[in-house]
C-alpha cells in the first residue's frame, strides 16, 4: 500500500510539472499528448453489492475553489462513448453559486440525459423565531429548494435542457440514503416502502426507467454507428497526433512564409518600377510657393528697413562706407541668415515625414508596409545635405560712388573742380571720409537719395526675392537625388535576399509535400465519413455515442460540495 501511495505522489508531482510547462508555453494542457504516461484511472473496490455489479463510473473533481486544468470533456474522455447518462451531484449550499455550473454545458453536449442530484442535509438546523434551533427548510421541505433553484437561478442552456426534459432534478440526503441502504435490504415487490429510502428509490426508479427505455433496433443501429464513428476517430487521432500535427504546422508555416515572400517580392517589383522623383512633385511645388512667398515678404521688409537706415545715415556724419557696412550690412546679413535658416527649417519639416517628403499613393503605402521598408530612415540620411551653411556674400551690397549723383557748389565751379574730384574730396579714400550732415544736405541731394533707393529696389530686393528660391530648389534636388538612389539600392538588395530565402523555403516545402497531402487526404476521408454517420444518426433519430451496456457517471459521496460528471 505504501508503494502505491508513493507512486501516486510521484505521479502527481510529474503531472503538475507538465501542466506548468504548458502554462509557461501559453497553450492548454492535453494529458493524451502532453503526458501520456500519467495515471489515467484507479479502480477502487467497494463493499456494496449494488455498486460491485453496476457499470457506474465515479469521477472525482477538485474542490469548489480549486482550479480545474481541463473540463468535463477531458475528464470523461475514456468512457463517455460508453455512458448512457450522467449524474451531477451538488451540495445544497453550493447550488446557487455560478462557478458550480461554469462547465455544465460540456455535460449537456456529451450526454442526452443528466440527473441533477441536490445533496440535502436532513440534520441541518436553523435558528427559529423563538430563538431555538429547529429543522431547516432544507431538511423539512427540500422540494422548496428545488423550486427556488428552477425558478430563480436556472438560466441559459441549463434551463433550456431542463424545459426539454433532458435534465431531471432529485433532492436527496445521500449520506442517510447510503447508510440506510447498506444497513437495510431493498423492499420486495408488494412490501411496504421504507419512508427513509423512498426518495432514493424514486431516483433509482427514474434512472432505471430511462436506462431501460431504448429498444433493440435503436441499440443495434447506435452500436453500428458508434463503432464506425470510433474507427474514423482513431484515424483522425493518428493524424491529429503531436508529430503529425507538427509536420502539418511546419508545412503550413512554410506555405504561408512562401506566399508572404511572394507578396513581398511582387510589392518590391512594383516599388522598383515607380518614378520616385515624380512622387516629390507636390513637395517641390509647395516648397517653391512657400519659399517665394517668404522671400518676397522678407525682401519687402528689408527694403523698408534699408530706407529707414538711409534716413538715419543722412542725419549723421558717417561716411558712405559706414552706410554700406554699418547701416545696410547688418540688415543684409540678418535677412540672408533668416531666409537661409527658414529654408532649412521648411525643407526639414516637409521632408521629415513618415515617407520622406513624397506624396505616396495607397498602393505605395501598402507595399512599403508589406516589405517593412521605412522611408523615414532613408530620409534621415539624405537630410544631412540640408545642414550645409549658405554663403551670404551674394547678398551683400558694394556701393559704387561713380553711380551716385552729387551736387557741385558755386565754389566748385569757381575752382574748376570736376565731379570726380568733388566725389574724391567728399567720400575720401575707400569711401571712408566722414561727411558732415550739412555737407550731405548740400551735395547729396534727393537725386542721390533716389539713386541709393534705386539700388535697393533694382538690386537688393530682386536678389533677396529670387536667390533663395534657387538655393532651396538646389538643396531639395540634391536631397531627392540621394533619397531616390538609396531607395532603389535598398529595394534591389531586399529583393535579392527575399528571392534567395524563398528558394530555400521552397526546397524544404517540396520535401514534405507528398507526405502531408496523403495524410490530409486520410483526414478528409475520415471527416467526411463522420459527417455521413452523423447524417444517418440524425435521420434515424439515434445517437451514435450510446452503448449497449450503459455506464453512469457521477461524483463520489465524499466530495458532494463540488460539481462532478
Amino acid at each position: 500500500m505504501q508503494f502505491g501511495t508513493d507512486m501516486m505522489a510521484d505521479s502527481h508531482l510529474a503531472l503538475a510539472r507538465e501542466i506548468r510547462l504548458c502554462e509557461q508555453r501559453d497553450r492548454p494542457f492535453d494529458p493524451i499528448t502532453d503526458f501520456p504516461e500519467a495515471i489515467r484511472r484507479i479502480d477502487v473496490k467497494l463493499p456494496v453489492p449494488s455498486l460491485e455489479k453496476s457499470s457506474t463510473v465515479l469521477v472525482d473533481t477538485p474542490g469548489l475553489y480549486s482550479r480545474m486544468n481541463f473540463g468535463y470533456d477531458t475528464l470523461t474522455r475514456e468512457f463517455r462513448s460508453s455512458a448512457a447518462c450522467a449524474v451531477f451531484v451538488v451540495k445544497t449550499d453550493n447550488l446557487f453559486l455560478e462557478q458550480v455550473f461554469e462547465e455544465f454545458n460540456q455535460l449537456l453536449d456529451l450526454f442526452s440525459r443528466i440527473f441533477l442530484v441536490i445533496n440535502v442535509d436532513s440534520s441541518k438546523r436553523d435558528l427559529q423565531s423563538d430563538g431555538e434551533l429547529g429543522p431547516s427548510t432544507e431538511s423539512i421541505h427540500p422540494e422548496e429548494i428545488v423550486e427556488a433553484f428552477t425558478t430563480l437561478s436556472m438560466a441559459g442552456p441549463l434551463r433550456q435542457a431542463y424545459e426539454q426534459g433532458r435534465v431531471r432534478i432529485h433532492a436527496l440526503d445521500l449520506l442517510n440514503s447510503a447508510s440506510h441502504r447498506m444497513s437495510h435490504p431493498v423492499p420486495e415487490p408488494g412490501q411496504e416502502e421504507d419512508p427513509i429510502g423512498k426518495p432514493f428509490d424514486a431516483f433509482v426508479e427514474d434512472l432505471t426507467e430511462y436506462l431501460n427505455s431504448n429498444d433493440y433496433t435503436q441499440e443495434f443501429m447506435r452500436d453500428s454507428l458508434r463503432q464506425s464513428h470510433l474507427l474514423c476517430r482513431e484515424a483522425l487521432d493518428v493524424v491529429n497526433g503531436r508529430e503529425i500535427q507538427d509536420a502539418f504546422t511546419r508545412q503550413e508555416e512554410l506555405g504561408l512564409r512562401i506566399a508572404n515572400l511572394d507578396e513581398k517580392i511582387a510589392a518590391t517589383e512594383r516599388l522598383l518600377s515607380i518614378d520616385w522623383k515624380s512622387a516629390f512633385l507636390k513637395t517641390t511645388t509647395e516648397n517653391a510657393n512657400e519659399a517665394r512667398a517668404f522671400a518676397e515678404t522678407e525682401s519687402t521688409t528689408l527694403a523698408e528697413e534699408m530706407r529707414q537706415a538711409l534716413d538715419r545715415w543722412y542725419g549723421s556724419a558717417d561716411s558712405l562706407k559706414a552706410l554700406e557696412e554699418h547701416y545696410w550690412g547688418p540688415l543684409l546679413v540678418h535677412t540672408a541668415l533668416t531666409i537661409a535658416n527658414a529654408t532649412r527649417t521648411r525643407l526639414s519639416s516637409v521632408l521629415s515625414t513618415p515617407f520622406g517628403g513624397i506624396d505616396p499613393t495607397a498602393t505605395m503605402v501598402t507595399d512599403l508596409q508589406r516589405i517593412g521598408l521605412s522611408l523615414n530612415h532613408i530620409a534621415a540620411g539624405a537630410l544631412s545635405t540640408l545642414h550645409e551653411s549658405d554663403s551670404i556674400d551674394p547678398y551683400l551690397v558694394k556701393l559704387d560712388a561713380e553711380r551716385l549723383p552729387i551736387s557741385r557748389t558755386f565754389a566748385d565751379w569757381l575752382l574748376f573742380r570736376s565731379t570726380a574730384k568733388v566725389r574724391r574730396l567728399l567720400f575720401g579714400e575707400g569711401l571712408s571720409q566722414p561727411i558732415d550732415q550739412r555737407e550731405k544736405v548740400r551735395r547729396l541731394s534727393n537725386k542721390t537719395r533716389l539713386a541709393l533707393l534705386q539700388i535697393v529696389h533694382d538690386e537688393v530686393q530682386p536678389r533677396f526675392a529670387s536667390a533663395p528660391l534657387e538655393t532651396a530648389r538646389e538643396r531639395l534636388q540634391t536631397y531627392i537625388d540621394e533619397f531616390c538612389d538609396e531607395v532603389h539600392s535598398t529595394l534591389e538588395c531586399q529583393r535579392e535576399q527575399m528571392r534567395t530565402l524563398r528558394s530555400q523555403l521552397q526546397n524544404s516545402y517540396d520535401l514534405d509535400a507528398v507526405f502531408v497531402l496523403q495524410l490530409r487526404a486520410l483526414a478528409d476521408t475520415a471527416t467526411d465519413a463522420i459527417h455521413t454517420l452523423d447524417l444517418v444518426a440524425r435521420r434515424e433519430n439515434v445517437l451514435p455515442v450510446a452503448t449497449p451496456e450503459p455506464k453512469l457517471l457521477t461524483a463520489p459521496f465524499g466530495t458532494p460540495q463540488h460539481a462532478a460528471a
